[in-house]
């Protein structure tokens, strides 16, 4: 019995983890909708929404991707997965894998165009070059996130696994913990020269994928039918 309870309270710290993420959707649409309110005052293109809302675009896509994973890690067995329900669990995997890539140029046009975003005369030299860096941060990110998912996905594949030798799994596994630590390393940088919704936000994904990477790594724990 103390082991359901457990497990009961792991759970919860879980899904709350999860609330909290997506609750964070609409904190980034928020200051995503301030800030292309100042930067396009006359409006904005439909071809440039991703540069607009790429925080946005990108933190929804994530959700809906965290969910999958859970769905397909923890909460269906692997009867249920082999229909047609697993088939669109994957395809919307790979609409959500499409929409993050997406976002990524997002970050990477903003990056390397940050003076058009910036009219002259608003802020100082000093605060525009770190407006900068902080945009590249956003991409290196950003682009740790798609490496950890291309591993995961190997991961979550029985079959893939067994293509490639033993010590692959290791270098896998430890390649990983190198990018999870750059991840914890733009949180830090979050935490002292970016904003708290930043950080925080990077804190939960952080938990996030810890909950996803258990699930992977314990088969033998009972799923859902």
């Amino acid at each position: 019995m103390p082991h359901v309870n457990k497990l009961n309270w792991f759970s919860v710290f879980k899904y709350l983890v999860y609330a909290a993420l997506i609750a964070n959707v609409a904190l980034f649409f928020k200051d995503d909708w301030e800030a292309a309110a100042h930067v396009f005052q006359d409006s904005l293109p439909f071809a440039r929404i991703i540069e607009g809302f790429a925080a946005s675009i990108d933190t929804a896509a994530w959700v809906i991707l965290l969910l999958l994973f859970e769905l397909e890690t923890c909460q269906l067995s692997d009867e249920v997965l082999a229909r047609p329900i697993g088939l669109v669990i994957r395809g919307l995997r790979v609409l959500c894998y499409g929409v993050i890539v997406y976002a990524f140029t997002g970050y990477l046009s903003k990056a390397l165009g940050f003076g058009l975003y910036v009219p002259a005369g608003v802020a100082d030299a000093g605060t525009l070059v770190q407006a900068t860096r902080l945009a590249w941060v956003d991409v290196v990110n950003s682009g740790t996130w798609l490496l950890i998912l291309a591993l995961l996905e190997l991961d979550v594949r029985p079959g893939v696994k067994g293509l490639f030798a033993s010590w692959f799994a290791t270098a896998r596994r430890l390649a990983k913990y190198l990018l999870y630590a750059v991840i914890a390393g733009t949180a830090m940088y979050w935490g002292l020269f970016g904003t708290f919704l930043d950080f925080w936000d990077a804190f939960l994904w952080i938990a996030a994928f810890v909950f996803i990477e258990r699930n992977v790594w314990k088969p033998d724990e009972p799923r859902s039918t």
